[in-house]
């Protein structure tokens, strides 16, 4: 009985939060493509890729993987770009993928300042995969048909202010989701399912922030922020630094409220290629065997950066 309570318990958490969580993926200095629509055709490269994986709590069957690939190419001629993002999650049962499409366009403000504002089109799909689940003592249960899907068309939006110094950043990915629910405490799961108006639907908002401040011609500090709201579950604030040598490595750490710290390095292993790795580690005052077991729920992500800039001239 008490291994069917805790799959039920289990599959009515993954049913309440699959639609969104706040998005824990790091290294966004390098990949707010992810966070943004406004961000799309503002790196240095006119074609830049983002392959990014993330393992979750490796040492526990089911846990949370994640995958996600990026592109865009700027237009120069009319100062616009193209983006593409193509993401998927599994977590034990539950499988989410995400596909956008997003066009961006660049205003000059100045001859050092630029305002970027991308518009984002995506679909949200996915569903309960049965042949994932262990003890399953009723097959028919309809919490575990692989009928039982989610699937949703979003649009969002999302402005960039940015200099070759800093950058301020503010987007709305889920402006508009009309089949949309956000996780919400279990007492509060019969309201996930309530049709909300255009303007009574809670809103995701991302902001970020970012200045490099050069230490002399070689190496620099680039200190960061990003802070996400979502209703219902609460705001997530990130600080990182990072020291760097230009055209070379970085690393640095950081630090989230919900509960990690952070470690990243990465190189610039050829003139259009980079490569990143990051580490998290959950953070929490135990001793003992908690502490052994806590510490094996760390989370590991590697993320590839390519500049196809060449490879399509003849």
């Amino acid at each position: 009985m008490g291994r069917i309570l805790t799959i039920t318990s289990f599959i009515l958490f993954v049913k309440v939060s699959i639609a969104q969580t706040i998005i824990q993926l790091p290294n966004n200095l390098y990949n707010q493509n992810i966070y943004n629509p406004g961000a799309v055709g503002t790196s240095e490269s006119d074609i830049s890729v983002g392959l990014i994986s993330r393992f979750q709590f490796v040492t526990l069957n089911g846990a949370p993987r994640l995958y996600e690939a990026w592109g865009d190419h700027k237009f120069k001629k009319i100062q616009s770009a193209i983006g593409l993002n193509v993401k998927r999650e599994t977590a034990g049962a539950t499988e989410l993928n995400d596909v956008s499409l997003t066009y961006a366009y660049k205003l000059f403000l100045s001859k050092k300042m630029y305002l970027n504002m991308g518009l984002r089109l995506a679909y949200l799909f996915g569903h309960f995969n049965q042949a994932n689940l262990q003890n399953v003592f009723d097959a028919d249960d309809p919490l575990l048909n692989d009928a039982n899907r989610i699937g949703t068309p979003k649009i969002g939006f999302g402005f960039k202010l940015y200099s070759d110094k800093y950058f301020v950043s503010l987007a709305l990915p889920d402006v508009y989701a009309p089949s949309y629910n956000y996780m919400v405490k279990a007492s509060d799961s019969a309201q996930s399912n309530v049709s909300e108006s255009f303007f009574k639907h809670p809103r995701n908002y991302i902001l970020s922030a970012s200045y490099k401040l050069s230490l002399g011609d070689l190496y620099y500090l680039q200190p960061s922020v990003l802070a996400q709201y979502l209703p219902y579950y609460g705001t997530k604030i990130e600080p990182v630094i990072n020291f760097g040598l230009n055209n070379y490595f970085w690393f640095g750490t950081g630090y989230s409220n919900i509960g990690y710290l952070y470690f990243n390095a990465g190189a610039q292993i050829s003139p259009k290629m980079k490569f990143a790795y990051i580490y998290e580690h959950p953070f929490a005052k135990l001793s003992g065997k908690n502490k052994s077991q806590l510490a094996n729920f760390s989370s590991h992500s590697i993320n590839l950066l390519i500049s196809l800039d060449g490879f399509l001239k003849k």
